[in-house]
């Protein structure tokens, strides 16, 4: 089971692990698009990271997806933040996440 505190390690791991490479997705999006791919990915990871996460796991997410959206105005935080807040309502009133869930998160389709 995924808890909580594995959600915030592993938010701080992304969130790391973008900050790296921010100007090269800025690059490669401003082959097709506006260039600030990796500003919004570098910074909403980042804010997530920064936040304190209550105990409820679909709570949790919620939190994540503001954090995505105090941090960016662009389309695809637009769509972090709907994909985070979609799997925060499947999740509500848990505190921990089973990783076979994820496929269906991801989907928007929950497993009711």
């Amino acid at each position: 089971m995924i808890t909580v505190a594995d959600l915030k390690a592993g938010l701080e791991r992304v969130a790391a692990y973008t900050a790296g490479f921010s100007d090269e997705l800025c690059r490669a999006d401003g082959e097709l698009g506006d260039g600030d791919l990796g500003i919004t990915v570098a910074n909403g990871f980042a804010e997530a990271a920064r936040i304190d996460l209550p105990a409820d796991f679909g709570l949790a997410l919620l939190e994540v997806a503001k954090a995505f959206q105090r941090v960016s105005s662009s389309s695809y935080g637009t769509l972090i933040a709907t994909g985070f807040m979609s799997a925060a309502r499947e999740l509500k009133g848990t505190d921990s996440l089973d990783p076979a869930r994820i496929p269906a998160l991801v989907g928007g389709g929950g497993m009711r």
